[in-house]
């Protein structure tokens, strides 16, 4: 099932409530969260052709490499996967 620009800011919008009202998350957390998980589907897009939801654990090592090549600190990286595991 390939989803449509629309499809994936609705499901982005729902997460960001999950994270306000079910996680009570601060606005800085959520955000950080919500703009992890927009660069990762850019990244599935323009590296794969793919959206998030067809998303595979190789798609995320692969992300993590560039991330530590691009000199990204563990801390980051780490946030970066939290926010995907939600």
């Amino acid at each position: 099932m390939e989803l449509k620009k629309e499809d994936h800011i609705k499901l982005i919008r729902e997460f960001e409530v999950y994270l306000s009202s079910i996680k009570l998350y601060s606005e800085n957390t959520k955000n950080s969260y919500i703009k992890d998980i927009n660069k990762f589907r850019e990244y599935l897009i323009e590296n794969f052709g793919i959206d998030f939801l067809k998303a595979e654990g190789n798609h995320l090592q692969n992300y993590v490499q560039e991330l530590r090549l691009k000199n990204f600190k563990s801390s980051s990286i780490n946030r970066k996967i939290s926010a995907l595991r939600k």
